[in-house]
């Protein structure tokens, strides 16, 4: 008995001194990153559609806590922002401004480079965006906009082009490149700026504006007419298009145009494929779009927050997270023609989206795995009061005059300007835009009822990372 408590007592001390088994780490969370980007809109422009929506100038949800609010610098690469000289003269704010390009490339790469140019950098190098990072790492994103679905600031996203301009190339590198899961906008070659089937030159007077120099660059409508087509400069050419009609898709991806399917996907989340194409049926953007006219939403088209929701349902299908873009492109077209009315149109549906996508958040995820930031790419207008440029009334910000009224306003350009625009975060990790934090603006944060504090456009992917584990 003694030789087998030996043979017990030295098993034992055998199994005491081996290593304890490693415990099981408990499953990651998923991570979510949702970026709103109001293409155009500075503090002026969100600030107009909060007071003509709710009746204060920060009446929107996301402008109060437990959202924060930052600022952020958007210069070009051949500028800077300093806030001392920014308000020296009232046509300093003018000087230094970025493109969209430039600034979705800062946005998504974090690399200031030349306007015009996406995901290269100034010595047109290939730059790896954020969503090309993350789906190596196993996460699903996408790209949803109002306007044509190539544009500038969806293009940055997953695109790589010297040009702007160079919207087929950018499409195709979207569809193809396995970056994106998800593709969503206009440019829809068979339909017109107001939604309406193309017949005959019922085109817009603006389709002289595309390229010429490749036979893909035009679309045959049914009466046989040769028609030269602006979206072919931010969308797929006509070979590609004929490519989409035959079903000749990349494997698992699905192509929806009508309404009715974007609302399908929106509200079932059973319905969602693993990849989605969604063009729209409207040439330009989501609202009718004449410049002698007023803005309208187009009913046959889905709404910004429809096609958000659609997104979502088919990236929220991976475990590990996702990152999705969504822009309200068409803010910028109104602010550059200095179309008030028309710019509140475009923030009421860029606002209802937000909406919509915040209570998707608290329904099928949660603020403790997922991040939305709202900001701009640039400003554009210089949106002020009348008198503004005055020495007495100096950068005297627009008169607010409450709910369903325009305000006092006047803008002093047509281009963008290098203000500082706003930045709303809220979620996973939002406390790490206070380490970005580059310098403070006093005179600006105090026209704006806040701290002044700003980081820049090249910061976001610096906090998207980190949240996805990058």
């Amino acid at each position: 008995m003694n030789r087998y408590i030996s043979l017990f007592l030295a098993f034992v001390s055998i199994i005491a001194a081996l290593p304890l088994p490693v415990q099981a780490a408990p499953r990651a969370k998923k991570s979510n990153v949702i970026l709103f980007i109001a293409d155009g809109a500075g503090f002026a422009t969100f600030s107009a559609a909060a007071d003509y929506q709710t009746g204060s100038p920060t009446g929107l949800p996301y402008m109060s806590k437990p959202w924060k609010l930052y600022s952020c610098s958007t210069y070009s690469i051949d500028g800077d922002y300093d806030p001392d000289e920014m308000w020296s003269s009232f046509k300093k704010q003018m000087g230094n401004a970025t493109d969209s390009a430039a600034a979705a490339t800062a946005i998504n790469a974090g690399v200031k480079t030349d306007n015009g140019s996406l995901g290269l950098d100034d010595d047109q190098e290939w730059l790896e965006t954020f969503a090309e990072m993350a789906a190596k790492k196993g996460y699903t994103c996408g790209s949803v906009t109002s306007v044509q679905v190539a544009h500038a600031t969806p293009g940055g996203v997953a695109g790589h082009a010297d040009s702007r301009r160079e919207g087929s190339r950018i499409f195709e590198q979207s569809l193809k490149s396995g970056a994106l899961s998800v593709l969503i906008g206009c440019g829809h070659p068979e339909y017109d700026r107001q939604g309406n089937p193309v017949v005959g030159d019922s085109l817009s007077r603006n389709s002289q504006l595309a390229t010429r120099n490749s036979s893909d660059d035009y679309y045959f409508s049914a009466d046989g007419k040769k028609h030269f087509l602006e979206f072919n400069v931010f969308g797929p050419s006509k070979r590609q298009w004929e490519k989409i009609q035959n079903g000749e898709l990349p494997e698992g991806w699905e192509f929806i145009e009508a309404r009715e399917d974007f609302q399908r996907i929106a509200n079932d989340p059973g319905e969602a494929p693993k990849k989605l194409l969604g063009i729209a049926r409207s040439h330009v953007s989501f609202t009718y779009d004449d410049r002698n006219k007023e803005r309208q939403v187009i009913p046959t088209v889905p709404t910004l927050a429809e096609a958000s929701l659609a997104a979502l349902n088919v990236l929220n299908q991976n475990r590990k997270g996702f990152y999705l873009m969504i822009e309200g492109g068409a803010v910028d077209t109104c602010n550059h023609n200095n179309n008030l009315p028309g710019m509140l149109l475009e923030m009421r549906e860029f606002n209802a989206a937000v909406a919509a996508v915040c209570d998707w958040v608290e329904k099928n995820s949660s603020w403790e795995e997922t991040l939305i930031i709202i900001t701009s790419d640039h400003d554009t207008g210089a949106l002020w009061s009348p008198n503004a440029d005055k020495s007495g009334s100096l950068f005297e910000k627009i008169q607010f005059n409450g709910k369903g009224s325009l305000p006092t306003y006047k803008y002093f350009t047509a281009n963008h300007t290098n203000q500082l625009v706003p930045v709303y975060a809220r979620g996973k990790n939002v406390e790490l835009f206070e380490k970005c934090i580059r310098g403070t603006d006093p005179f600006f944060g105090k026209l704006w009822n806040y701290d002044g504090r700003y980081i820049d456009n090249t910061d976001f992917i610096q906090v998207m990372t980190y949240v996805m584990g990058l």
